[in-house]
């Protein structure tokens, strides 16, 4: 985007092309000057306010955060070994596990209750249990009951604090929510590493893509990935930043290769060709993977590779997709269009950093893309 446009980030994410002012002159005999034009505003990128620090609700934590530091120089890569199969009796599939985020501290309080339903099939919609919280939800925000992994993460009234809990179930407006568990909390200003992606710990907004990200064009952190873990996950020791595994992992974990399973960061090695792939979003996910990689963070628990997404009463990434793009972001199971070939062409050639630490976020060195600017809310 060039300086020759001036664009402002509306509440939905979405930049809106404004008109700059224009000063009216006035003309009379004794020709006297018009007031000069005030000075055309600063253009304001995605996740950013109008003086250029980032705004917390869209893009948070501190710069340092595992979410927002970038593969570095010193990383090294080792195969992921992903490969497209019939495994299970079907093709690999892709698509997005969606994250529910809602940043309104202002909103009417939801009391969330426990129940045991998680997903073994059954109704979420009725607790069953004890009230595990209360957070902020906008009055006729709901999110009925399915199988989905439902992490979700909301920013309580004192503007600082995150609830994080999985899977949250909302059935009707107004009404009781359900969850199965909810984690710690933390702070939207902190490191942030972890949340209530059960199969990991790890956060349930750090290193989701957030609504309006692919409008600007570009993914401004580290994402969050899935895979089988039937296929994939080494037993059964977390890899960091992770803090746990699956309670199944013991049965179900039956991948090869020790340095993969949850908390791995994968990457795309920079001599991988982004200018190759033939859809605009599939090179915007590629120039992620390569700029700041992907933390797995569950299973998928069938032949799927999946990227954390937001839904939520802000937007859903699904749906901006498709309006940008004329196509869904989970293509048909067993389709070969041109942004399933970009995904099958991706996820293959992934490597793991296989020296990615506490003290050497993303392989250590000289980050790809430098720290964004502070949190200015």
């Amino acid at each position: 985007m060039t300086d020759a446009f001036r664009l402002i980030v509306g509440a939905n994410g979405l930049a809106l092309l404004l008109a700059l002012p224009v000063a009216l002159v006035s003309c009379s005999s004794g020709g006297v000057a018009s007031t000069p034009p005030a000075p055309a505003p600063t253009p304001v990128g995605w996740g950013l306010l109008s003086n250029g620090s980032r705004d917390k609700t869209k893009w948070p934590f501190d710069p340092a955060s595992i979410w927002n530091t970038a593969i570095g120089s010193g990383a090294i890569y080792q195969p992921a070994g992903i490969t497209a199969n019939n495994g299970g009796g079907y093709p690999t599939n892709f698509g997005p596990d969606e994250d529910v985020i809602i940043m309104a501290p202002t909103a009417p309080e939801t009391q969330v209750y426990f129940s045991p339903v998680a997903w073994n099939g059954g109704d979420r919609c009725t607790p069953q249990g004890s009230l595990l919280a209360s957070v902020p939800v906008p009055a006729t925000y709901t999110l009925p009951s399915s199988g989905q992994n439902n992490s979700a993460a909301f920013l309580m009234p004192d503007g600082q604090t995150l609830n994080q809990n999985q899977p949250f179930t909302l059935c009707a407006a107004g009404g009781p929510a359900t969850t199965l568990v909810v984690e710690a909390s933390t702070s939207i200003y902190g490191d942030g590493p972890y949340g209530a992606h059960g199969g990991s710990g790890l956060s349930s907004v750090g290193g989701t893509i957030r609504y309006g990200e692919f409008t600007s064009g570009k993914i401004h952190h580290a994402m969050k990935m899935e895979l089988w873990a039937s296929q994939y996950y080494f037993c059964c020791t977390p890899h960091w930043p992770a803090t746990v595994v699956d309670d199944y992992a013991k049965s179900n974990y039956k991948g090869t290769n020790p340095n993969l399973g949850p908390g791995s960061l994968l990457a795309l090695p920079t001599g991988f060709d982004v200018s190759s792939l033939a859809t605009t979003p599939g090179k915007i996910l590629a120039q992620a993977f390569e700029d700041y990689g992907a933390y797995v963070v569950d299973d998928t628990a069938w032949n799927d590779w999946a990227l954390c997404t937001e839904q939520g009463p802000n937007g859903r990434v699904a749906d901006e997709f498709a309006n940008l793009y004329g196509f869904a972001f989970n293509p048909a199971q067993g389709s070969n269009t041109p942004f399933m070939q970009d995904m099958t062409s991706i996820f293959q050639s992934l490597q793991i950093v296989t020296n990615s630490s506490a003290t050497s976020i993303g392989g250590g060195g000289t980050p790809r893309v430098a720290a964004p600017p502070a949190i200015g809310n």
